[in-house]
């Protein structure tokens, strides 16, 4: 008779494993949107062999493909083998969804994959991985499926944002509002949707411009939205009732950080707000592993960057001279604040 004896340790090992390992997940993700899986089985429930001849794959390692998109609750198999979308997958995952967040994997793919590889040379030599003309955005614009992509994973989570906005600011409306690094206007869109009064600027690097102009003509809003072309840290902002700060504050020094917030509550109207979104870390500095680890993503490709607490954040608001804050964890990885002047 064989004697089986739990191992009290087995289990943190498991864990453990599993971390050092998340990256087959990732990959897998990765593989089945660059295949359209998710796409194909919105359509209708396929057998593995019908989903192979579908999209192409080879006998080998099909099923341990499907099978490994099952485990991880992206995939559902029935009894007789056909594999359907989970509802997860269904929901965040189909190309066409209006919560899509595949955009955000084909981002990493492109742009960050590679680099993580060379986190300990930045952790010794202080200094980001991607510089000069392989720096992070110099690469993302050499072309424009590339942009598109980064853009892409950017909005996926707009709608949310938006609503959390205009919830925020209830019974307020803005006739002006200024986006910085606002990309293509999708979130000037969304708010705009709401606002039928309001008209919104984005400002953003010139190699912006041309997908801004093809995304509001997509959605006939020439006529409110409008681009400035340049450096934020350089241009003056317009006066305007709402200024928003997007994934740019972690771009940037404490020390700019401070100087543009200023600069926005000076360009504010009276009774205005400003609103700041990023990946922040959570105040005790270790309940949320994927802000911290966010943090490390940004010292890869950025020389000065990194994500910050919402104290930290708070402090500098209330220095600029903005009041009444409102904060708010946003449904994926980032917070909201804002503030009225």
């Amino acid at each position: 008779m064989i004697m089986m004896h739990d191992n009290p340790k087995a289990k943190d090992a498991r864990s453990l494993i599993e971390m050092i390992f998340s990256f087959y997940s990732s990959r897998v993700i990765m593989s089945a949107i660059e295949l359209k899986l998710f796409d194909v089985l919105h359509e209708e429930a396929m057998t593995g062999d019908a989903i192979r001849d579908q999209i192409g794959l080879a006998e080998r390692s099909c099923f341990d493909f499907l099978d490994s998109l099952v485990a991880l609750n992206l995939l559902c198999r029935d009894k007789s083998g056909r594999y359907e979308n989970s509802e997860l997958a269904d929901t965040w995952l189909r190309s066409e969804g209006d919560f899509y967040v595949g955009g955000f994997a084909e981002m990493s793919e492109g742009s960050l994959y590679n680099v993580w590889g060379k986190l300990t040379e930045l952790l010794k030599s202080g200094e980001p991985q991607l510089t000069g003309r392989n720096s992070f955005f110099a690469k993302l614009y050499e072309n424009r499926y590339a942009a598109e992509r980064f853009m892409n994973g950017m909005d996926s989570f707009n709608y949310e944002i938006s609503s959390t906005i205009l919830s925020s600011i209830e019974g307020f409306s803005p006739n002006k509002i200024l986006d910085v690094g606002g990309a293509r206007g999708d979130l000037l869109r969304q708010l705009l949707t709401n606002l039928p009064n309001a008209s919104g600027i984005v400002l953003d690097l010139p190699q912006v411009e041309p997908l801004f102009n093809d995304h509001v003509t997509l959605y006939g809003l020439s006529s409110r939205l409008t681009f400035i072309s340049g450096d934020f840290r350089e241009i003056s902002f317009p006066k305007c009732d709402m200024i928003i700060f997007g994934h740019v504050l972690h771009g940037v020094s404490e020390n700019i950080r401070l100087e543009l917030l200023i600069r926005a509550f000076e360009a504010l109207n009276n009774d205005g707000f400003v609103c700041i979104y990023d990946r922040m870390i959570a105040n005790d500095r270790a309940s949320d592993p994927l802000s911290l680890l966010g943090s490390l993503g940004m010292a890869l490709v950025s020389p000065v960057g990194s994500e910050y607490t919402p104290n930290n954040l708070i402090e500098l608001i209330n220095q600029a001279g903005f009041m009444d804050l409102y904060q708010q964890n946003l449904a994926a990885t980032d917070t909201l604040v804002v503030a009225k002047k």
